[in-house]
């Protein structure tokens, strides 16, 4: 499962967390990486460590050798877990923590508790499919426009909201055995708005920003 955060600060520049939760701090002469709150952390020759993460990841979404069918597969040979805790699993689809993980369900319209063996083989396509598209968007806006991602986030931190599709309560809980906060819809039956939401979503992705608040 995915915990912890990665910065790269200039070497004189103050931390923005605070200190006891710092695991690693690597300083050069112009920049320091520091690592915060990773349970695990490994150190090796760069070579060593990619075949071994080669070997116990799941296909990255962000990879050029990103590999939907083995996505696909790595979450069938899992039939009896449910497809909330499955996704967490980094030999799943690596790089998916809880925030992508609630939203890819949201849109796949998947309820996180539903075992694996009772999804259709299109539903599975489909939270495949949104891993790779959110994953892209989150780092799209994050990482290379520098905005924050609050805008692409349709369920996840909705206490007490309301669906954007259907006005329905979001339920919020703490899905067992993980723990990790889950965010759902249990109102929802609206097919039509899924088409719109991928066409919006696609401009989103691309910088236009979506002025209309749908949520699937």
């Amino acid at each position: 499962m995915m915990f912890g955060a990665i910065h790269i600060y200039e070497a004189k520049e103050p931390l923005l967390k605070p200190k006891e939760k710092v695991r690693l701090m690597a300083t050069g002469e112009k920049r320091k990486l520091v690592v915060y709150n990773a349970p695990v952390i490994e150190i090796d020759h760069e070579e060593r460590i990619l075949q071994k993460l080669k070997i116990k990841l799941g296909p990255d979404p962000l990879s050029s050798e990103w590999n939907k069918a083995k996505g696909i597969e790595n979450i069938l040979s899992r039939p009896e877990q449910e497809i909330g805790v499955a996704l967490l699993d980094q030999f799943v689809i690596a790089g998916v923590g809880n925030i992508l993980r609630n939203e890819i369900l949201f849109r796949a319209k998947v309820h996180p508790e539903r075992p694996v063996a009772s999804l259709s083989i299109q539903e599975i396509e489909r939270i495949v499919n949104y891993a790779e598209r959110l994953s892209r968007g989150f780092l799209d806006y994050y990482k290379l426009q520098g905005m924050g991602i609050r805008d692409l986030l349709f369920v996840y931190n909705r206490f007490s909201g309301f669906c954007n599709v259907c006005g329905h309560p979001i339920k919020f809980y703490m899905q067992k055995p993980i723990n990790r906060k889950t965010f759902v819809c249990e109102g929802c039956k609206n097919s039509i708005l899924l088409m719109l939401q991928d066409v919006m979503c696609s401009m989103n992705f691309s910088g236009v920003y979506c002025s209309i608040p749908l949520a699937w």
